[in-house]
């Protein structure tokens, strides 16, 4: 009876951890973020400061990231130096949270993201970041400000290059970087930003969720490189833009114009039910561009661009460019 009972409690255990693993690896992939009270999240990572940098950090009990979240405030929240924390499960599901600290130069300062490499969250504690909050732009452009998300295809194929060297990543890389540009100058300060750079494997997506640091988003995109997958995955690049939305900060009751530009180019991926199966309740507006896509694909992107007013255009790479479009959008989104 005793031997029953410890392979009962085993499996238990092994089950609960499978089901906080699962829990865990759709934070990681940016389909779960969920908002804390008095934290920004900031990526999938190793929090890290402007300057690349990571922090010093002091391990406390948190079974959930909410937990450490308040766990963390609870016990160094007192100390001027608390900017944060890294919270992760391993294959057991047993939890580690980490309360970063900054404390010695480098390794100090304000969280600023998220480098991508650590299989953790990060959250920075919004008090120890001067740029979470405070007073607007004294000069906000008319009219709501706009959130918006680049989903920006990834896969082999967008890193051919043309005769004058280019490849369609740089001329997207160009395009998104003008078109932030437009929103930093122009829309109010609480415009927000952010991208999911996506092929086939979801775990190797790119992903910054939306965030009023323009440069950061900038910086992010152009770092961005094609992986040496052949295959792409429509529906889990449309999806995880979706999500992104999910895990924004800005609250329910603040009024804001919401996008997703959508960019492939003419390598065949799957397709997936139009509108994302209903995600356009969420009053998101999908723009797509397609890179001399065939009929066949260009059909279904603007199948996807019609579901809740938004619009498909075909870049030919000269006549058609992608900075044309990009102003398109921008310009209809403000009118």
């Amino acid at each position: 009876m005793i031997i029953k009972y410890t392979i009962f409690a085993t499996v238990v255990a092994l089950c609960t951890g499978k089901a906080q693993q699962d829990e865990d690896h759709r934070l990681l992939r940016g389909l779960l973020s969920p908002h804390i009270e008095g934290y920004t999240f900031r990526g999938n990572g190793c929090c890290i400061n402007d300057q690349g940098y990571k922090y010093n950090y002091e391990t406390v009990k948190g079974d959930s990231v909410e937990e450490c979240a308040e766990t963390c405030k609870s016990v160094y929240l007192s100390e001027k130096d608390f900017v944060g924390i890294n919270f992760h499960s391993n294959w057991l599901g047993k939890p580690n949270c980490n309360c970063m600290v900054s404390k010695d130069p480098p390794h100090n300062g304000k969280i600023t993201s998220a480098d991508g490499l650590c299989h953790e969250v990060c959250y920075s504690w919004n008090s120890a970041d001067p740029n979470s909050g405070g007073d607007s732009n004294p000069n906000p452009s008319q009219g709501q400000p706009l959130d918006v998300v680049f989903a920006i295809d990834i896969s082999s194929s967008m890193c051919e290059k043309d005769l004058a060297g280019l490849s369609w990543l740089d001329k997207t890389k160009d395009a998104v970087n003008e078109f932030l540009d437009t929103i930093d100058t122009d829309a109010s300060s609480s415009s927000m930003a952010g991208y999911v750079g996506w092929e086939y494997l979801s775990f190797r997506f790119k992903i910054k969720v939306l965030t009023e640091d323009i440069h950061d988003v900038k910086d992010g995109v152009s770092g961005l490189y094609c992986h040496n997958e052949i295959l792409k995955s429509y529906a889990a690049g449309m999806n995880t833009a979706l999500r992104v939305f999910d895990s924004s900060t800005r609250p329910d009751l603040d009024p804001s114009s919401k996008a997703i530009i959508f960019i492939t180019d003419n390598t065949p991926g799957d397709t997936f039910t139009p509108c994302g199966g209903g995600d356009v309740s969420r009053g998101v507006v999908i723009y797509t561009v397609g890179y001399e896509t065939s009929e066949e694909q260009g059909d279904w992107l603007a199948q996807q661009a019609a579901c809740n007013g938004g619009f498909f255009r075909r870049s030919d790479g000269t006549s058609i460019t992608t900075a044309k479009i990009f102003r398109e959008i921008f310009d209809t989104i403000n009118n």
